[in-house]
């Protein structure tokens, strides 16, 4: 088995886990606010309970594995930008990739949650085209789309892609270490600045912090990774893991403390690395080993929600507005009557989506892995060089 496919179920199952905890974060938010029900465990005063909380670091975990699927084919010779028809192909495969989804998800949710009358205000005539031309993360007040604002990370994976040849070319010419260096950095300063200046009470993003500059280093991590893991140089020490583990529970606790105003606002920033060198520890563990904890995560059915998780993450959204946001709904009770329909209805557009939009040309029994272990779906075709 190569070095690629061995990959593929661990990042299929990490996927997974991260979609699974952006739509836990999405539908129970309201019950977790950090802040509101401090814990007492002896000495030590914790702001929430970090493991219902921080869901939506799925969103960092997602970038990380981005960074690693995108950059591995490149790290083993499967394809190179050798020529400019190599860097226009990549950014043709990455469009039809996302923006069919992107763009269908985009105009339901407006659909379902804009009035025809609000369609006509200035205001929401811009913000629907900053959102069709894909920049629209790039500005404070359309960062989050209108219709579907979970769009926000697609936007900011977008341009991710958009710059990738140059990451490639750059990590090359001047190494991994120093690019990842330089990510650290700047997403580091970019992050504090967004704290510091646009850092609203209740919400954890903005378009500084969360843009594409501000999670540079979330993407460069997963690439790093994928070149050690190329290269036959991750570190094979059985304790990363646990250690790994440790640090992303670190995070999430100071995660808390910082939602709740506990601390400085800098001090997410910081936190960002902290979870990124964590969830690299992590990874390069179970990809060297891992034991039960990767039999776990590469289970099939976690697998499949990984290979799923594009068609879940748009979609999750419009539906939880559809049927949850409405005042006489907004309770645990009510939440846990609706929940098996919600859910039921999450997995049958998702899977119609997948079949049809994403994979139009795969077989029900490859992507829902009933035959083979669904590698195909992340290396995906050679680049015609």
């Amino acid at each position: 088995m190569s070095k690629n496919s061995e990959s593929v179920p661990l990042l299929n199952g990490l996927r997974g886990i991260a979609v699974l905890g952006v739509v836990w974060q999405h539908l129970f938010w309201v019950f977790n606010i950090p802040g509101q029900h401090p814990i007492a465990m002896g000495p030590l005063l914790l702001a929430g309970n970090p493991f219902a909380s921080n869901g939506w670091m799925g969103v960092n975990l997602f970038f990380f594995c981005s960074g690693f699927v995108l950059f591995l084919p490149y790290c083993n010779g499967r394809r190179s930008f050798s020529s400019h028809a190599d860097t226009v192909w990549f950014w043709k495969h990455r469009a039809a990739r996302l923006w069919p989804l992107f763009y269908l998800s985009l105009f339901l949710g407006i659909g379902v949650s804009v009035t025809a009358e609000e369609l006509t205000h200035p205001s929401v005539i811009a913000s629907v085209f900053m959102a069709m031309t894909g920049l629209f993360v790039l500005l404070p007040y359309t960062f989050m789309p209108i219709g579907n604002g979970v769009l926000w990370s697609l936007g900011v994976e977008a341009l991710f892609s958009a710059i990738f040849p140059l990451l490639e070319r750059g990590i090359r010419r001047y190494g991994m270490a120093h690019i990842l260096v330089a990510a650290i950095v700047l997403g580091l300063a970019c992050r504090t600045l967004g704290y510091y200046w646009f850092r609203e009470p209740g919400l954890y993003l903005n378009f500084l912090s969360d843009g594409v500059l501000g999670r540079m280093d979330d993407f460069v991590w997963g690439m790093a990774c994928a070149r050690l893991f190329a290269d036959g140089r991750l570190p094979r020490n059985p304790a990363i893991v646990w250690l790994g583990c440790a640090m992303l529970l670190s995070s999430a606790v100071i995660s808390d403390m910082w939602f709740a105003l506990w601390t400085p606002s800098w001090v997410q920033a910081a936190n960002f690395t902290l979870f990124n060198s964590g969830t690299f520890l992590l990874v390069s563990g179970l990809l060297t080993g891992g034991g039960w904890l990767r039999r776990i995560i590469e289970f099939r059915l976690l697998q499949v929600i990984g290979m799923m998780c594009f068609s879940i993450y748009v979609w999750h959204s419009i539906l939880y507005i559809e049927m949850f946001t409405r005042p006489e709904r907004f309770s645990i009770a009510d939440m846990r009557h609706g929940l098996p329909g919600y859910l039921l209805v999450l997995v049958a557009v998702s899977c119609l989506s997948y079949r049809f939009i994403e994979f139009p040309g795969k077989s029900f029994r490859e992507l829902f892995l009933l035959e083979g272990s669904g590698k195909e779906l992340i290396g995906g075709p050679k680049s015609p060089s």
